[in-house]
């Protein structure tokens, strides 16, 4: 009930606040969103070890991180086809971030909104946690 509460809070500033024409003052916060966005579910994806927090990889290392996740994308067929940032709200050392993904996987197409909530790591910002929510299942293209 608490997690209901506390994303509709999320939903409501996002969409209350005024949304920052320019990202780019609070710098470097949308590159490791962006970084994920590229990254994750493709070859590459160390890239995206790079920029999350040791708690977001569960304590393991980099490259146990990265062939776990690795193996466990390849088995769902999992890819990232669309994204689009939909919003930012920022706090002294934390940000958060909505961004609407459209993957494919072995089900069918998936819509759903992703929160990035991202923390700053002294210069820089790390995402701390990913959070799916307002999924939409399309099996093989059939809305359910």
């Amino acid at each position: 009930m608490h997690r209901i509460h506390f994303l509709t809070i999320i939903f409501l500033l996002l969409l209350t606040s005024p949304l920052h024409a320019d990202w780019t003052e609070e710098s470097g916060i949308l590159e490791p969103v962006e970084i994920f966005d590229q990254y994750y579910g493709t070859d590459q994806i160390g890239k995206v070890a790079q920029v999350v927090t040791d708690d977001f990889r569960n304590g393991q290392p980099e490259s146990e991180w990265t062939a776990e996740v690795s193996r466990q994308l390849r088995d769902i067929q999992y890819e990232r086809l669309d994204s689009e940032i939909k919003g930012i709200v920022t706090s002294g050392d934390t940000a958060t971030v909505l961004v609407r993904v459209e993957i494919n996987s072995l089900v069918g197409p998936v819509e759903n909104d992703e929160v990035f909530r991202l923390i700053r790591d002294g210069d820089t910002w790390v995402i701390d946690e990913v959070e799916v929510v307002n999924e939409d299942i399309k099996p093989h293209g059939i809305e359910i």
